[in-house]
């Protein structure tokens, strides 16, 4: 059971990455640069959530 959860839950990450990186444009970049405290569009709030829960390869 565990190693089925494992997979379904690296499926819904990959997933949620490949449409986190469909929202990435030149203009929510430049978004982010001009005022990176915010506020922030929708856009780029979910970019920016994701990026936050994302695991960094050090704590795998």
């Amino acid at each position: 059971m565990r190693d089925r959860q494992l997979e379904v839950y690296g499926l819904v990450e990959r997933r949620a990455t490949e449409r986190t990186l469909s929202l990435l444009s030149d203009e929510v970049i430049a978004e982010h640069e001009a005022n990176p405290a915010g506020p922030h569009s929708d856009t780029l709030q979910r970019v920016l959530r994701h990026m936050r829960r994302a695991r960094s390869p050090a704590s795998s």
